[in-house]
């Protein structure tokens, strides 16, 4: 037990806890962590990230999602944006209703910008991003996983 900690020896909130359960490695992080060190949040964010490799395949498709705006390296809350991007976009289809430009509903203009954005950034991909602003084809590409996808054959489509 640290010197911080030692006086409070006999408090309520220390004498129930185990000392020695194993937390997870992030800073700030009191989860109880997974095999590889992390809790399974921080962990499935890291693999997202691409700074931990995934153990299968499987593990991939749990991933969180990164946020599609380009260059943005949070992980995504809602609709495939992170929380800043998200309301960003919201406010400037609102912007677009507002001025009366077009004869669309907010919906529409918001579900264009959304689509968009949401493509793979790969040159002349027409895919919908999944990690890291790439499909899965270029992600695994990219990465140097071979795909275990035998309709995945070529870089170029």
């Amino acid at each position: 037990m640290c010197l911080k900690h030692a006086d409070k020896l006999d408090a309520a909130e220390l004498s129930p806890r185990s000392q020695s359960t194993r937390t997870c490695r992030t800073d700030g992080c009191f989860k109880v962590r997974q095999g590889r060190g992390h809790c399974t949040a921080h962990e499935k964010l890291l693999i997202a990230m691409g700074k931990l490799q995934c153990k299968q395949r499987d593990n991939m498709t749990i991933a969180f999602t990164m946020c599609c705006f380009p260059e943005c390296t949070k992980h995504a809350q809602r609709n495939r944006f992170c929380c800043k991007h998200g309301k960003e976009l919201h406010v400037q289809a609102q912007a677009i209703v507002d001025r009366g430009t077009s004869t669309h509903s907010f919906d529409e203009i918001l579900t264009a910008i959304h689509k968009t954005l949401r493509r793979c950034q790969y040159d002349r991909c027409e895919k919908n991003a999944r990690y890291n602003q790439l499909c899965t084809t270029h992600y695994h590409l990219k990465h140097g996983r071979p795909s275990q996808s035998p309709h995945i054959v070529a870089a170029d489509t």
